[in-house]
């Protein structure tokens, strides 16, 4: 099994990778918002095709460079599947994996920014690849969100928990056929992260609880957003009645 590494938290290479991830999220989603519909779909299917090819070209680099194993290089933490489906959602428009990438990459990728754990090193590539990676898993539902004007759906925050289950079964299955630590499962991560509380397998259930904690507030400004609305829906209806 690679051996994790991390970086200094507000360290010289923390703070390159976090503000070029930023800036290129928020320069991205600038560029959609001034364009028009074609160029929007445009911008869309080419980081979408990047996280797709990007989450097939990590397996064979890892190969090439002679660090590639069973035990730690399969795309099964939730950042790749996050990746994968955040390339699938671009050219297949389902709400449900729409959802899926705006709770769980939003919420993957901020802490994953913050407190960094690079599961195959952070030698040349592999730390560029890090940050392409999670700034992608971030990029493309916000650009959903922000540029295209999706938005999830009420109790979608409950429905996507309930869909990581299954994601964490297939994890939990790979770390016990071959002896791995895919989600952190099996050992508990090294980075010094608030919400990683106890030992096994207490914090496991500390970092469910956590990450319902977020989608929740991520679901918040949709929540306001829908009372409003019917709020002027109704007003709407007695202004007519009234007519």
């Amino acid at each position: 099994m690679t051996e994790h590494t991390t970086i200094e938290i507000f360290g010289n290479d923390w703070w390159m990778g976090n503000l070029s991830t930023i800036f290129v999220i928020i320069a991205i989603i600038f560029l959609g918002k001034k364009s028009n519909n074609v160029i929007k779909e445009r911008i869309l299917k080419i980081i979408g095709g990047i996280s797709l090819f990007r989450w097939v070209f990590i397996q064979y680099y890892a190969y090439d460079i002679g660090i590639w194993s069973v035990q730690s290089s399969l795309p099964l933490q939730m950042c790749s599947f996050s990746s994968l489906f955040c390339g699938i959602v671009v050219f297949y428009r389902k709400q449900y994996l729409y959802e899926f990438v705006y709770y769980m990459g939003i919420s993957s990728a901020i802490h994953s920014l913050l407190t960094p754990e690079f599961t195959m090193g952070n030698e040349g590539y592999l730390f560029f690849e890090y940050y392409l990676n999670h700034g992608l898993i971030a990029l493309i539902p916000l650009y959903f969100t922000l540029v295209l004007n999706y938005k999830p759906k009420k109790y979608s925050w409950l429905t996507t928990i309930l869909y990581a289950q299954i994601l964490i079964m297939i994890a939990g299955t790979a770390n016990w056929l071959f002896g791995a630590n895919y989600m952190y499962l099996a050992e508990k991560p090294i980075v010094n992260n608030p919400f990683v509380i106890g030992e096994w397998p207490w914090y496991i259930f500390g970092l469910q609880f956590a990450g319902l904690l977020h989608f929740i507030i991520l679901y918040i400004p949709f929540s306001f957003k829908n009372k409003f609305s019917e709020v002027e829906i109704k007003n709407n209806e007695l202004e007519i009645d009234g007519f």
